[in-house]
């Protein structure tokens, strides 16, 4: 609230009450200048006074001399005889002055005491008065107070929205000049605009001509994709057998020169005799796309970070360490085709032609973060995936952690699609066989994921409608038949140690 609009109440009371008090002092005062003549000494001794000697008849004429006493009273008493009607008259005069002063004297008494009455009564009134008005006046300074709130409240809002359509003029004053802007540069555009009608026309001829050409060329960018297409599929082939000879060169280049037998490959002890000659670098580079594999495989680096050093087990074409090296973390890759090992190389990873088995047991124990392997378990007999497992829980510190992937052998659609599509497959691994192999070794916080659903499957569809259930049941079975033919492709299994 403003200071300048605040009073003092109890300065206004104040203010009353020395009012009151001086009325009262005066009233008093006047109350007795009229009160003197009945109270005052003098006044009552002239009153007496006049009582007494207002009748001049009763007047002794007896002068109290003795040499002309009796001839003077003598002289008085013929005179008073001769002035006895005026004496007469003069004192009938004199007591009626008298009996005027006694009954003034007493109408003064009356009116003395009315004041004094009318002051007792004036004073109550007062009294009753500066209450009644002091309690209003602070009824009206109550109000006056909540008012004047109310006023600065409606002062403040008014004013808030005085800025708030200001701020908006402001805005809508910025647009202005904008438009204007672009009203004037729309008058230049205009006035550029009315050169260009005039070549309007030769302008549409020619974009005729550039239609029409275009179309011409979108006919023949479509034939020489078609032939494109064609020629593609028929140097297909061609383009395999120069991928092939390129391996084989690389392999040439790659491999020892000492004349040192090289390591044993991995279908030595995975595959049929007889099955080490397949160009397997090859047959993966058709089956799987690398782009495909890395968007998989990027989720599991959530389980290697801080993990560091990683360890690759078939790393095959390095999508896993390609990974690996743009999060930071340091990982080494293994397998045992030499096409794969190259291919590693020539992108700069770090990789080591060898069997798996035969290093993690040269390195010493606990000195691995993290152990990876993706599609790799389901090319390896009983005994070297229980050596497998066995050798990482040696190898892998405390706190380390274990990723194997491999093929969903609850899925139908993998038996009769992946597994038997890869010759050097041994047999498929189950999700319980695997768990039970890690906990015979000691891992510990083991988790199992399905992954990879198939796509463009065509599953048995439910039914609508049915009596008593019985359409129920059949869509139970269906599903379950859905989820037995089409399950989940993969699965992959997390073990800590």
């Amino acid at each position: 609230m403003d200071k300048s609009r605040d009073f003092d109440l109890d300065r206004m009371m104040e203010q009353i009450r020395l009012k009151v008090r001086d009325l009262r002092h005066s009233q008093s005062g006047a109350t007795a200048a009229v009160g003197l003549p009945a109270g005052h000494p003098q006044l009552e001794r002239d009153l007496a006074e006049l009582h007494q000697a207002y009748n001049l008849t009763e007047v002794s004429l007896d002068p109290r001399r003795r040499v002309l006493g009796w001839t003077m009273l003598t002289a008085a008493k013929a005179l008073r005889a001769l002035l006895k009607p005026i004496v007469r008259r003069q004192s009938e005069y004199n007591a009626a002055n008298a009996r005027l002063m006694t009954a003034v004297t007493n109408d003064v008494d009356r009116l003395c005491r009315q004041v004094v009455e009318m002051r007792a009564v004036t004073e109550q009134v007062i009294s009753r008065s500066a209450e009644d008005v002091k309690a209003h006046t602070r009824t009206l300074a109550r109000r006056f107070a909540d008012t004047y709130a109310a006023d600065i409240q409606t002062h403040a809002a008014a004013l808030g929205d005085l800025s708030r359509r200001m701020a908006a003029l402001e805005r809508l004053r910025g647009q202005w000049e904008a438009l204007s802007q672009r009203i004037e540069r729309l008058q230049e555009y205009e006035e550029q605009l009315g050169d260009e009608k005039r070549t309007a026309g030769e302008q549409a001829r020619r974009l005729e001509s550039l239609e029409a050409r275009c179309a011409e060329l979108g006919a023949a960018v479509a034939a020489a994709q078609a032939r494109a297409a064609y020629w593609e599929e028929q140097f297909k082939p061609l383009h395999e057998r120069v991928r092939r000879v390129e391996r084989r060169l690389r392999r040439l280049g790659g491999e020892p020169s000492t004349g040192a037998a090289a390591p044993p490959a991995l279908e030595s002890a995975a595959a049929p005799a007889g099955f080490s000659a397949i160009d397997y670098a090859g047959f993966e580079e058709r089956l799987r796309d690398s782009t495909m594999v890395k968007d998989k495989q990027r989720g599991y680096l959530r389980y290697f970070t801080g993990k560091a050093p990683v360890l690759d087990i078939g790393c095959g074409k390095g999508e896993f360490l390609e990974l690996m090296r743009e999060a930071g973390i340091a990982a080494k890759g293994l397998d045992l085709d030499l096409d794969m090992i190259l291919l590693c190389r020539d992108k700069g990873l770090d990789v080591e032609q060898c069997d798996a088995l035969e290093y993690l047991a040269a390195q010493p124990d606990a000195s691995l973060g993290g152990i990876f392997s993706a599609q790799v378990i389901e090319h390896l007999p009983a005994s070297r995936l229980s050596a497998l497992i066995s050798l990482s829980w040696r190898k892998l510190m405390p706190g380390g952690v274990a990723v194997l992937e491999t093929l969903n052998p609850e899925s139908l659609f993998v038996h009769y699609k992946w597994f038997w599509m890869d010759p050097s497959h041994v047999r498929l691994v189950h999700p319980q066989t695997l768990q039970f192999l890690l906990e015979s070794e000691g891992f510990a916080e083991i988790s199992c994921h399905l992954a990879s659903p198939p796509a463009d499957v065509l599953r048995i569809p439910p039914l609508q409608g049915g009596v008593n259930g019985a359409l129920d049941d059949f869509n139970r079975a269906t599903d379950y038949l859905n989820k037995l033919i089409y399950g989940d492709q993969e699965y992959f299994v997390v073990a800590r140690k």
